[in-house]
């Protein structure tokens, strides 16, 4: 039975790239998304997309609660069952695209997010209430065969606004919080392949 848990104070995935069929009410989409250190303040990352003819979208604040079984039913296969305030989303890996280093079960947590947008990428500057900050660079692909150029168009945008991928060993908002409050899904998940184990650094 699916179950969810009320974790840690309200307030917010992946290593580096990760293919996502995103299923919601829309019609399913190919996320191709990577993470990176949030090592400009955040007006100075807004600042670098406008100079670049890009636009401030916004701030949101958003809650996410993920589900699943007691075991770990679907996250063991690496299958995320998200609710976003009212919005339902279910993540699911595209053919044989390596696991996602991020994900927990029943967890709740808030984010606030600056949304900024540069051609193609939908970049967010997202600050979790436990402690994290993470940039977050994102496109939407409709087909399998755009999925190279998105990448390479992520990797792009990502150099003309100063910012690096992730350190070895660090993971996004999801990551970082099952490893430092849910040591037991930890544990399952690890041995289920779908996260590396720690090297003690987090």
């Amino acid at each position: 039975m699916l179950s969810s848990l009320l974790l840690h104070e309200a307030a917010s995935l992946l290593r580096l790239s990760r293919l996502r069929v995103r299923m919601s009410s829309a019609p399913p989409l190919i996320e191709v998304e990577r993470k990176f250190e949030a090592s400009l303040l955040a007006e100075d990352l807004e600042a670098a997309v406008v100079r670049l003819g890009g636009s401030l979208e916004g701030s949101v604040r958003f809650t996410d609660v993920y589900f699943d079984t007691e075991d770990c039913l679907l996250t063991r296969d690496d299958v995320w069952l998200r609710r976003r305030d009212e919005q339902w989303e279910l993540k699911v890996p595209v053919e044989e695209e390596a696991h996602r280093s991020g994900g927990e079960r029943t967890v709740f947590h808030e984010t606030t997010r600056a949304k900024l947008r540069l051609g193609i990428c939908a970049i967010d500057v997202d600050v979790a209430s436990f402690g994290l900050s993470v940039v977050e660079i994102e496109v939407m692909c409709a087909h399998a065969a755009e999925v190279a150029a998105a990448e390479a168009e992520i990797e792009r945008v990502a150099a003309a606004i100063g910012v690096a991928p992730l350190a070895k060993g660090r993971g996004g908002k999801l990551e970082t919080y099952i490893r430092r409050f849910c040591p037991a899904v930890e544990a399952q998940l690890v041995e289920a392949g779908v996260l590396q184990p720690s090297d003690g650094g987090e």
